[in-house]
């Protein structure tokens, strides 16, 4: 039912409906702001074999590679932007 939704939506063709998470939300369109530890669980959830981890993801944070939004002590990434910079970084232009 929700993936007849989102393949109607503007733009959403089979890939994009694969994506909707449990909540409803499409990803590709609806930010998922996580902590870092969150956002780095999350990856290596969907990929178990992956070397992402927190101190990755601080890098790039710290190097302005990534953008993450600071909330008292906490830093939040958006977990969409996460995978685009580890997408480009993938390619070389990252």
């Amino acid at each position: 039912m929700l993936n007849e939704k989102y393949e109607e939506a503007e733009g959403a063709g089979p890939s994009e409906a694969s994506k909707i998470d449990e909540g409803g939300a499409n990803p590709a369109k609806c930010p998922m702001f996580r902590t870092i530890n969150g956002a780095a669980k999350m990856i290596r959830e969907a990929d178990p074999g992956s070397a992402v981890g927190p101190s990755l993801i601080r890098r790039a944070i710290a190097k302005g590679e990534l953008k993450a939004k600071r909330v008292g002590k906490k830093y939040y990434v958006d977990v969409n932007r996460l995978i685009q910079y580890l997408s480009d970084c993938e390619e070389g232009t990252g």
